[in-house]
């Protein structure tokens, strides 16, 4: 029952018309009827047979998963780890920078004994004591929803973090995602920002053995393309472009 049930809530996730824009790796965007049928079908598989965590005690973050897979509601922290500087341009004025004190040049996933470059990347992170647990290993992939701005991109998963913290992606993703994450604050600082609700992840078990030909240059290319492939091949879904 529960195997069924994760097909069908991979069948509505992805049973959406979708438009992409010319570049491979743009996000692409679903509209309000869509996202109500994805939020309403989530909600109701929260109270299921699901094996379902509220992460922290916070019921606004949560895990459902089975062997197929894992589904998480939370924000999203943007994370800058193996980018080349420690330097994030601000969306509206280039000369001006976002310094992240928790930067790492280093990520736990590397492509050909290279890191992940959160810049050019689209890339999620987990807490490092828990993927495996959840049956997902480094160099699966998946997508990201924001809910927000209605948008979705598929992301590999790349890095990960502390066990106390939850939803989290690469600049890159972020972007992507629609939002800006280098920010003026009142007192005329630049500052940092994630996405702070409604961000949804979905991670395929056993989908690294798919990415056989990744290179860093074409990372992002390959995980939307052999995304849309799985969606279609082994889920039935085809998805218009």
């Amino acid at each position: 029952m529960k195997l069924i049930t994760f097909y069908i809530l991979f069948f509505i996730c992805m049973q959406f018309t979708l438009s992409q824009s010319t570049d491979i790796n743009s996000s692409f965007e679903i509209t309000d009827s869509q996202l109500k049928t994805l939020f309403n079908f989530i909600q109701e598989e929260i109270d299921s047979d699901f094996e379902y965590y509220s992460y922290n005690d916070e019921p606004e973050v949560y895990l459902l998963k089975n062997k197929l897979g894992i589904l998480i509601k939370a924000d999203l922290d943007v994370c800058t780890d193996g980018s080349p500087d420690n330097k994030q341009e601000k969306c509206t004025d280039n000369t001006q920078f976002c310094i992240d004190k928790h930067y790492q040049k280093a990520t736990a996933y590397s492509i050909n004994g290279r890191y992940l470059n959160a810049d050019k990347i689209n890339y999620m992170v987990l807490p490092q004591e828990k993927y495996l647990e959840w049956g997902v290993v480094l160099g699966d992939f998946g997508f990201i929803v924001n809910w927000n701005t209605k948008k979705l991109v598929f992301a590999l998963f790349g890095e990960t973090g502390p066990d106390s913290k939850i939803g989290e992606g690469s600049i890159c993703a972020a972007k992507q995602l629609g939002f800006c994450p280098c920010i003026s604050t009142s007192n005329g600082k630049n500052k940092l920002v994630g996405i702070s609700k409604d961000v949804y992840y979905i991670v395929f078990g056993n989908s690294k053995s798919l990415l056989s030909s990744i290179t860093s240059e074409n990372v992002n290319e390959i995980i939307t393309v052999v995304g849309l492939d799985l969606l279609k091949e082994k889920y039935g879904i085809q998805i218009e472009q």
